[in-house]
């Protein structure tokens, strides 16, 4: 297996000619990240104009890199025809998505909506609402476009853990900022007075939840690029390795950037944003653990103990709240399971074409009744599955499950296969169960700042080289 070389130093036989192949990819990779760190900042990009505005983004970021390409006469570094069957699957989803918008006239069906009480009601397409689809449509082709982009980056291993790093920093970011309004800036949300989740931390977010979950991803690149960082021993593709004191720096400041994570998740009080973070920090550990033997490292084990010591403090000075809600979780799930149970029986009524993509708020009114409390909106499902299945259907709502299983099942081929570039594929896998956990009980994977930052970090661990490209790696790494 062909080494990979550290971010610290590029490889000293990159030609000027390789150098100027690789400006393209490089202002991208600085775009797609900047557009990452950025997407959260207005409420966590949950409304109509943030996604509009983030759609326009990501089509002009393609289009002036596709443009680029085609100028210099370069081929994407990664085809779609790598992504077979996940893109095939992609192309059904968003075609069936705009078919709900079709009127029924046009291919000779009829829709219509049915309550809790088996009344149906007729509407003109299979969507309840087919601009609120529209919209959805729009939301999806841009996360569509936006992964597939950063495919391109990761084609560069160097680059790809560089961009990682960034967006650990970039969620460190994110934690500071939540941490110094809930304290210092009078509890605000950005600058201005909330409407609501006092006395937590929610960053820029307006739910302790989707904010929990954000922060969860950033746990588990913490835990990752640390243990990385320092259990990291040879000596890749000639590049000088750090002196034990430049190791030590660098693996404080990563260590005090997990902490600063660690503590802004436990002052949200997210029960589940904390249970995702430990369940996917779990999965990094456990094949850290399994690579590198670090069960049987002296060094492993007393910086695990540390890491373990500096998070109980966290725990003590930020877990008050989190640790009372904890206690709170049995009367939520029973308010949860009743509200489970009218979603479910909304699927029961659309179970084959849904109520369209992005109409649960809109649809779920029909099956709103006592003993879930008429004195809340309640226009999420909080259960990012039952609402695709919802506004899908059970066949074409499974579908974003079955990608996502198929990348899953990519990164774990590549983990147990690479003896060196196994770390991002880790955090990539890690970072798709902690958003898979917490959306059995909430709704982060419908919020778009979860959704990039998501999409950022798996396609980052994304390794489409065969065992004959790889060995021609260092003469292209530079791209």
């Amino acid at each position: 297996m062909t080494d990979i070389p550290t971010p610290l130093a590029p490889s000293r036989s990159s030609t000027a000619a390789q150098i100027r192949s690789s400006r393209p990819n490089s202002i991208l990779a600085f775009c797609l990240v900047l557009l990452t760190a950025a997407a959260p900042i207005p409420l966590g990009a949950n409304g109509p104009v943030a996604w509009c505005l983030n759609a326009g983004l990501v089509s002009v970021i393609g289009f002036a890199y596709a443009l680029t390409l085609l100028l210099n006469k370069q081929a994407l570094r990664v085809g779609i025809s790598s992504l077979g069957a996940e893109t095939i699957l992609a192309v059904l989803l968003g075609g069936f998505i705009l078919f709900q918008t079709v009127p029924a006239t046009m291919w000779g069906g009829t829709a219509a909506l049915t309550d809790v009480d088996g009344n149906s009601y007729p509407v003109a397409q299979l969507s309840a609402a087919a601009g609120v689809t529209v919209l959805s449509a729009l939301n999806y082709a841009a996360y569509v476009v936006f992964f597939f982009l950063v495919l391109q980056i990761s084609a560069n291993r160097n680059r790809a853990l560089v961009m990682a790093e960034l967006a650990f920093a970039a969620i460190i970011a994110h934690a500071v900022f939540g941490l110094i309004a809930l304290t210092l800036w009078n509890d605000s949300l950005l600058f201005f007075e909330k409407w609501a989740y006092h006395g937590v931390a929610v960053g820029t977010f307006v739910n302790r939840n989707t904010y929990g979950t954000f922060l969860a991803i950033g746990f588990v690149l913490g835990v990752g690029l640390t243990l990385r960082a320092a259990l990291s021993r040879r000596n890749e593709r000639g590049q000088r390795l750090p002196r034990a004191d430049e190791k030590f720096v660098w693996v404080g400041l990563q260590v005090v950037g997990t902490i600063l994570i660690f503590a802004a998740l436990l002052a949200s009080q997210s029960r589940m944003g904390l249970g995702a973070a430990i369940a996917g920090a779990t999965v990094v550990v456990l094949i850290a653990s399994l690579k590198t033997k670090l069960a049987q490292r002296q060094k492993g084990l007393l910086g695990l103990l540390a890491f373990a010591a500096i998070a109980g403090v966290a725990l003590f000075v930020y877990g008050g709240g989190t640790l009372e809600r904890l206690g709170s979780t049995e009367v939520d799930a029973d308010v949860r399971q009743l509200l489970y149970i009218q979603v479910l029986q909304m699927i029961e009524n659309h179970w084959l074409w849904g109520t369209g993509a992005g109409t649960f708020e809109l649809v779920y009114p029909l099956y709103h009744r006592w003993p879930v409390s008429p004195d809340l909106i309640w226009d999420k499902a909080h259960n990012s599955y039952l609402t695709m299945w919802s506004e899908l259907g059970i066949i074409f709502g499974s579908v974003p499950l079955l990608i996502f299983a198929a990348l899953g099942t990519r990164l774990i081929i590549l983990i147990t296969q690479r003896r060196d570039d196994w770390w991002l594929p880790t955090l990539s896998l890690a970072s798709i169960i902690v958003v898979g956990v917490h959306s059995l009980v909430d709704f982060s994977m419908e919020i778009q700042g979860v959704v990039f930052m998501l999409l950022f970090v798996v396609g980052l661990g994304l390794d489409f080289r065969t065992k004959s490209t790889t060995s021609q790696a260092q003469g292209e790494i530079s791209k």
